[in-house]
């Protein structure tokens, strides 16, 4: 049995490549399963970077959360600027907070989530649509 506070890596090496040929449709594959005495957590670990036409292979994509009371986990997907951001937004919140029933964690993301947003808005002075055209394109949605 797996120690509950590691993170394992599948490859040491990651290598970043870029596709050739037609380009497929960017997948991520995550999986959660509930046994009796534990829950276990496994993802694909390609990511992509950019407009996706670069992609790393060897990426951790599931992260433990700590909150004040226990731990959270959280898998990400798309591109992988945004999910990292998304990602600190909600580690550095969840340190300040007890955990509570599964609504604390999930509107704790949903405001991360939010927080990315805004910062893109800024960040690329484009109005609402228009980052949204370009999110969902990274691969983030406030939706």
């Amino acid at each position: 049995m797996l120690p509950h506070d590691r993170e394992y890596h599948l490859d040491p090496r990651p290598q970043l490549k870029q596709p050739r040929g037609n380009p497929k449709l960017p997948v991520t594959l995550i999986v959660g399963i509930i046994a009796r005495d534990e829950i276990v957590f496994a993802a694909d670990s390609q990511t992509s970077y950019g407009d996706g036409d670069w992609k790393k292979t060897g990426v951790n994509k599931i992260h433990t959360i700590p909150f004040k009371d226990g731990n959270a986990m959280l898998a990400e997907c798309g591109n992988v600027e945004n999910a990292e951001n998304v990602i600190r937004h909600f580690r550095n919140a969840a340190a300040l907070l007890p955990m509570g029933d599964y609504e604390g964690p999930a509107n704790l993301l949903k405001a991360s989530l939010r927080q990315q947003y805004s910062d893109m808005m800024q960040a690329h002075q484009l109005p609402s649509e228009g980052l949204k055209e370009m999110m969902l394109k990274g691969g983030l949605s406030c939706d």
